[in-house]
């Protein structure tokens, strides 16, 4: 249905009244091929919401491993430069989504000391906490 509305000239990035575009929703749920369809016509995973979320950070939070891994694909650490991820990586990725992003390299560049003392900090203060959180979140420093 995404694809042949697509084809019949709806805008790939139109947003909704919370500036939430169709990549936002699809990057909440499990929905790989949605993804792929809508980058395919050129969405962009960059755009940020009212909210202050981007489809990518979207992924994040709700912990949309295989979407997240699609975007990883597709992306490169230029889209990333400037934002303060380990903050929002600690309050809401679970283990998976973590190592999923360690293992990308697509962080590194971005990375810088604040972020991983605030991102420490965060994630301590979550009820979920425990070792393999916090270890697989020290992944970002050694990586």
């Amino acid at each position: 249905m995404i694809e042949l509305l697509l084809k019949w000239g709806a805008e790939v990035d139109a947003c909704n009244p919370e500036g939430r575009t169709a990549l936002h929703t699809v990057a909440s749920r499990q929905t790989v091929e949605c993804a792929e369809v809508l980058l395919t016509y050129g969405a962009d995973m960059h755009l940020v919401s009212k909210t202050g979320y981007s489809p990518f950070t979207t992924a994040i939070v709700y912990n949309n491993h295989s979407v997240l891994k699609c975007f990883i694909t597709r992306c490169d650490s230029s889209h990333l430069e400037g934002l303060r991820l380990l903050p929002l990586i600690a309050r809401y990725a679970d283990v998976k989504t973590m190592s999923i992003l360690v293992a990308s390299g697509l962080l590194k560049p971005t990375l810088d000391e604040d972020g991983f003392v605030a991102g420490r900090e965060t994630l301590r203060l979550r009820k979920d906490y425990d070792e393999a959180l916090g270890s697989t979140f020290e992944g970002f420093v050694a990586s």
